[in-house]
């Protein structure tokens, strides 16, 4: 059985049992009693029904398996109670592809708060460690605030499977440390591309799609350098993206949590200076190389000699 709960940074999104969904059949004062929380009075929002509600008490399996709604619930605070105030959730089973549909609707006095984006965000999160490929989402050309939603998360336009509505739909993948097995993959697909290889020391990241390795980053201790005063030690590099999946966040995703992995340390990194912008945004400016270490300086060298395109490179100081 999934989790039972999800929680984010305001939310608790928490998945319809069979005696919740009861207590709702029973109205909001049961459903609230049976939360613990406030229901909002324009309970319930959107497509989430009763009929809806009776839907999923008559698919006794996707309960079962958790391929069905969830409850978003804001967490208490001292000026506010916990209150319910979206729903959001699956519908139904993934199909034989791994893929699966998404479904949110938040009550009105709760809308433009980031409510079905970091609600999204949560179930997003768990589709992706369930090991599904991809999530689809639809919304009606109208609905401007749904779509910005999916947008921000990164859904694309795709093919439409209901009548007066959009389709959209966003390949999953997970951030993982990549294991002692997978490093002779790491290195053919860097080999692939010209990148150098991952030493069994470094810190290497995978964005696995459902078993797939689909994107790769990593940190390197540098060689100690006596005369080095920079106070760097540490290289971020090794960054790449399965083609299909390029500007669907993956990059982005790989690089924060190594620099979460980094823990403030200071990092330089050499990447394409097409890429500068992009790491730029992450916090790195540009380095005079006559002030790194000399492995940088080396390194350097020997990617203006293998790649055609120029190297920069750049320091993220704490």
């Amino acid at each position: 059985m999934p989790p039972l709960e999800l929680r984010t940074t305001r939310l608790l999104v928490r998945f319809c049992t069979p005696e919740l969904l009861r207590a709702e059949l029973a109205g909001n004062a049961a459903l609230g009693a049976a939360l613990g929380a406030r229901v909002a009075a324009e309970w319930p929002p959107g497509e989430h029904n009763l009929d809806a509600v009776r839907y999923f008490l008559e698919t006794p399996g996707e309960l079962r398996d958790g391929w069905a709604n969830y409850y978003a619930i804001t967490l208490p605070r001292p000026e506010a109670p916990a209150t319910l105030v979206a729903s959001i959730g699956y519908q139904g089973r993934p199909d034989g592809a791994g893929r699966v549909e998404i479904g949110y609707s938040v009550v009105a006095s709760w809308r433009r708060r980031g409510i079905a984006t970091e609600a999204l965000g949560a179930m997003l999160a768990d589709a992706a460690q369930r090991g599904l490929r991809s999530m689809v989402a639809h919304a009606r050309p109208d609905n401007h605030a749904s779509r910005a939603v999916l947008t921000k998360h990164r859904f694309r336009p795709s093919v439409s499977t209901r009548e007066g509505q959009l389709g959209f739909e966003r390949a999953l993948y997970r951030v993982r440390r990549t294991t002692a097995a997978e490093l002779p993959d790491v290195n053919r697909a860097y080999a692939r591309i010209s990148f150098e290889p991952s030493a069994p020391a470094d810190l290497q990241l995978a964005a696995d799609r459902a078993g797939e390795l689909v994107g790769l980053g990593r940190i390197a201790r540098l060689p100690v350098d006596t005369e080095d005063r920079s106070g760097v030690t540490l290289e971020l590099g090794g960054v790449w993206v399965a083609p299909e999946l390029r500007g669907g966040g993956v990059a982005r995703a790989l690089v924060r949590a190594l620099l979460a992995a980094a823990g403030g340390r200071p990092l330089a990194c050499l990447p394409f200076a097409h890429l500068q912008r992009f790491y730029a945004s992450l916090g790195f400016v540009r380095w005079d190389a006559a002030q790194a270490p000399a492995a940088l300086r080396r390194k350097l060298a020997r990617c203006a000699a293998t790649h055609p395109e120029p190297v920069v490179l750049m320091v993220r100081r704490g």
